[in-house]
């Protein structure tokens, strides 16, 4: 399988970032204008659905065929570890402290508690509850953390044998059915959200996403099967109608949304194309941000919503500070920490062996 990098795959990961940012501003902003049934809406839930499933890709892209020593599973884990446990407790501490000011009456860890705080600070949560994540969007890191632990053993069993493969689909498949029809409906108000957030609600976006990349080595769609592929999954994306909220993430309504989500993804896998150089370079950036972006805007938007209101700021003047204020501090983020401790867990190229003897012209 080849291993570079897919640019569309990259570009849809950065417009999905922007995208719910947008949907998380103007549901904070403008809540009653917020129509459950608009596009915005649906892209703010099942964005981050799309994000795993491009996770899977990528993962399956970097690591199919490169984890089968006890060195290369160390290596990755300690490449996964850095790419994502030090921006996750940097915007934890940012959190805690955002809050903690925000807090007349309550210390920064009282807020949130210290099972919260213990849990997020050794990664349990990951495992035992994701919706105990303190940044704003956490759950997701949550669930990631909790697949990387098990991509190793779904990679190897997939390259087993397809009967494996098939056997992981179907597994996460129910999950998926059960958590949507029976779970999540008939939990209460303050589980409702747990269950939705779990890891199990969430791994058939990423097991389908390892399972497209995998198979996408060995065949491909072509542009045409692509492009209509994908047309077809937004229009039905767009066209699904949700009358209540609860109705974006239960019933038959979260089955087609889903189904809907991973169809267009692997469009977007698939499909070939070659962009005017601008237009590619602010995608490809934004794309290189996006996880910056995801963690800090809930960050950036209660610093600026604060400011906002002691000097009397239009709401539209909020939003536009906010997404300004994002962009600036996730290019920051990304190049001066992100960046230098991803740095860190790439394997040093070997050195030329130093030879007395002369060289032969």
């Amino acid at each position: 399988m080849s291993r570079e990098r897919v640019e569309t795959i990259d570009y849809l990961r950065g417009i999905l970032s922007v995208s719910i940012m947008f949907y998380h501003y103007m549901g904070w902003l403008f809540p009653n204008q917020m129509a459950e049934d608009s596009l915005l809406s649906k892209v703010g839930y099942y964005g981050v659905s799309a994000f795993f499933v491009i996770s899977g890709m990528s993962m399956c892209i970097a690591y199919n065929g490169r984890l089968s020593t006890p060195g290369d599973v160390n290596q990755y884990v300690i490449r996964r570890a850095l790419r994502i446990v030090p921006l996750y407790m940097l915007a934890s501490v940012a959190a805690l402290a955002a809050a903690g000011m925000a807090s007349k009456t309550q210390g920064a860890i009282d807020v949130y508690g210290w099972s919260s705080v213990v849990l997020n600070f050794t990664l349990l949560f990951s495992f035992i509850d994701p919706s105990k994540a303190i940044p704003g969007g956490g759950w997701s890191i949550g669930n990631e953390l909790f697949f990387y632990c098990y991509f190793p053993i779904m990679l190897y069993l997939i390259r087993l044998h397809r009967a494996y493969a098939a056997a992981i689909l179907l597994v996460s498949a129910g999950m998926f059915i059960y958590w949507a029809m029976v779970l999540v409906p008939s939990a209460g108000e303050a589980q409702a959200w747990k269950e939705y957030v779990s890891n199990q609600n969430q791994a058939l976006f990423f097991v389908c996403g390892v399972l497209i990349a995998y198979a996408g080595g060995r065949h491909k769609l072509g542009n045409l099967a692509s492009i209509t592929l994908g047309v077809l999954a937004f229009t039905a994306f767009w066209a699904v109608s949700v009358e209540v909220s609860t109705a974006l993430v239960v019933g038959w309504e979260r089955i087609a949304l889903g189904i809907c989500t991973i169809a267009f993804v692997s469009s977007v896998y698939f499909v070939k194309v070659k962009l005017p150089i601008a237009i590619a370079w602010v995608l490809h950036t934004v794309g290189a941000l996006s996880f910056s972006i995801y963690l800090l805007h809930p960050l950036v938007f209660s610093v600026v919503r604060k400011v906002g209101s002691i000097l009397g700021l239009a709401p539209e003047l909020i939003i536009a500070a906010s997404v300004a204020g994002t962009l600036v501090g996730a290019y920051v983020v990304y190049h001066w920490f992100e960046l230098p401790i991803m740095r860190l867990g790439k394997k040093p190229k070997p050195q030329a062996p130093i030879s007395a003897e002369l060289v032969q012209r």
